[in-house]
């Protein structure tokens, strides 16, 4: 917050307070003039000045005017200004400064609806598009035989889990979803997902239901190796943040580590 002060006649040229604000109190009519990144005065811009009352008033999708006796009291979630009798009071007020920043996930330039369609969790209950309404999820795309990133990249998230819930936050639902349907039943599901925690979401369920959802996301898997039954499957390692309307939001790429996910997964919710 920036207090700046003006009595007439002290200040008669426009002054640079640490390149956010002018004040420029005009000595004949006692008009207060703002220029910072959001707000430009002098009847431009939107902008009217009634300088033979002494009363600044900004256009009201700007800033709302309130004027009585020559004083003008203007109020936004940027600028407050109180001009009267040639003393200009002006404070501004920035929060982009003080809200955290996303450093490691990728947001999308408009969210991706997801398609309808329907699998089963490691319950063996229903799991589509609407099991994903009303909280925000992180979904990764794996499998049970996976020997090392889908492990790994679940306790990343478990961890990072128990970090934020530990500083007071919330965390995002952990879902994994099984890019091979084939061997990885409601049962083994559950007795994979069950080394991670008790709220871990399995899911698999058709081939072509799971191809339905990944081609609207991007992700990619092919079996390899021997196909006769002890094979792998290739697949995208991309942690996907799924918001409370079922759409596709943002993305933590591969490698992944604790830290990113504790940064950004609150700020990305809305949590900072």
């Amino acid at each position: 917050v920036l207090l700046i002060v003006a009595k007439y006649p002290v200040v008669t040229e426009p002054v640079l307070i640490m390149d956010l604000v002018i004040a420029h109190p005009l000595a004949s009519s006692g008009v207060v003039c703002l220029a910072s990144s959001g707000v430009i005065c002098l009847a431009s811009y939107g902008v009217v000045c009634l300088a033979s009352s002494g009363i600044v008033c900004l256009d009201s999708s700007i800033i709302t005017c309130l004027a009585s006796s020559g004083v003008a009291c203007l109020a936004s979630s940027r600028v407050a200004c109180l001009a009267s009798s040639g003393i200009a009071v002006v404070l501004f007020l920035t929060f982009q400064g003080s809200r955290a920043q996303v450093e490691f996930a990728t947001i999308l330039p408009a969210p991706t609806t997801l398609p309808d369609f329907a699998m089963v969790d490691h319950t063996g209950q229903p799991f589509g598009k609407d099991q994903l309404l009303g909280n925000w999820s992180v979904i990764f795309f794996g499998f049970t035989h996976c020997p090392d990133i889908c492990p790994a990249t679940l306790q990343q998230l478990v961890i990072a889990r128990s970090r934020v819930i530990e500083a007071g936050g919330e965390f995002p639902r952990i879902i994994l979803i099984s890019v091979d349907p084939e061997r990885d039943t409601p049962s083994v599901m559950a007795a994979y997902v069950g080394n991670f925690g008790d709220d871990i979401i399995g899911v698999s369920g058709n081939p072509d239901e799971l191809v339905k959802l990944t081609k609207t996301i991007g992700i990619f898997f092919a079996k390899s190796g021997d196909l006769d039954g002890n094979y792998s499957v290739d697949h995208s390692a991309a942690v996907l943040v799924i918001n409370e309307n079922a759409q596709w939001h943002s993305l933590f790429s591969a490698p992944h580590n604790i830290d990113s996910f504790v940064h950004d997964l609150p700020i990305l919710t809305g949590q900072n």
